[in-house]
């Protein structure tokens, strides 16, 4: 188990072990220390085939992994897409994901899912995409939150990365999660990334200890390049001791890209 100064970490499963497919890489990660994991949405469609939902689950169960924290679908990730909520052609594909989530959630038990925001559309009004997004986490927080007792996790995304992300402050995130919440409590939380932080152009020290009574998760990446620990330029030092002396008791998402071996880039956490 990778833990420092009583911090925890969790793999994230999509970038990490790369070298093998999806399904296979819980077992690397157990084999190399690590006692859970994190996923985006691990299929390449919102409607995956019954066969495929199986055989992720049974990826997990049989490597004895804790997998912690899962992605809602959030579209064609490497051709830029950032999330389905905004966008008003996708609101099926989206709710249909929400079932698939459900699933997967009730077989493993996982109870944190990131909500990717989606990306502005152009020739679309910014007051209909809001309304169509704020519908579908509502949506979300009926079927999947308050269902099971889970938390839905909403992020910033910076302008470097994804220039359309329409969250692309810090404070565009808090935003939501604190006006949604005031509707209905306790069911989102903010994910604090400190790798979008730090390419946005914040200090994710500042950030974690200004909203941190709404962080339900974390999840790091060096900026600049998005890889492990001490390959960029953020203190990271300061980004721990933040978080214990906020009392942070989650998992910590290892949300980057090895710049080589991913055993190799564990050495950063001795």
């Amino acid at each position: 188990m990778y833990t420092t100064d009583g911090l925890k970490f969790t793999a994230n499963l999509s970038l990490l072990f790369p070298q093998v497919p999806i399904n296979e890489r819980a077992v690397l990660a157990v084999d190399a220390g690590f006692e859970a994991a994190e996923f985006w949405w691990p299929f390449s469609s919102a409607r995956p085939s019954d066969e495929e939902v199986s055989a992720f689950i049974s990826s997990i169960k049989s490597s004895g992994i804790n997998l912690t924290g899962l992605n809602f679908a959030a579209g064609n990730m490497p051709e830029g897409d950032r999330g389905l909520i905004s966008d008003p052609t996708k609101v099926d594909d989206f709710r249909s994901s929400c079932d698939v989530l459900l699933h997967i959630a009730k077989e493993t038990g996982v109870r944190l899912f990131n909500l990717l925001y989606g990306n502005t559309i152009q020739g679309l009004s910014a007051d209909t995409q809001e309304k169509v997004a704020r519908e579908n986490i509502r949506f979300a927080q009926e079927k999947v939150a308050k269902a099971i007792g889970a938390t839905i996790l909403i992020e910033q995304c910076n302008p470097r990365e994804n220039a359309r992300y329409r969250l692309a402050a810090p404070e565009d995130a808090v935003k939501v999660v604190t006006e949604l919440n005031a509707e209905t409590p306790e069911t989102l939380g903010l994910l604090a990334d400190v790798y979008h932080y730090a390419e946005s152009g914040n200090d994710p020290i500042a950030l974690i200890n200004n909203h941190f009574s709404i962080i339900k998760h974390v999840q790091i990446a060096d900026s600049p390049g998005r890889n492990e620990p001490g390959t960029g330029n953020v203190d990271f030092a300061g980004v721990f001791a933040a978080l214990i002396k906020n009392d942070y008791r989650g998992y910590i998402g290892l949300e980057y890209r090895p710049k080589g071996d991913t055993l190799e880039g564990l050495n950063w956490l001795a």
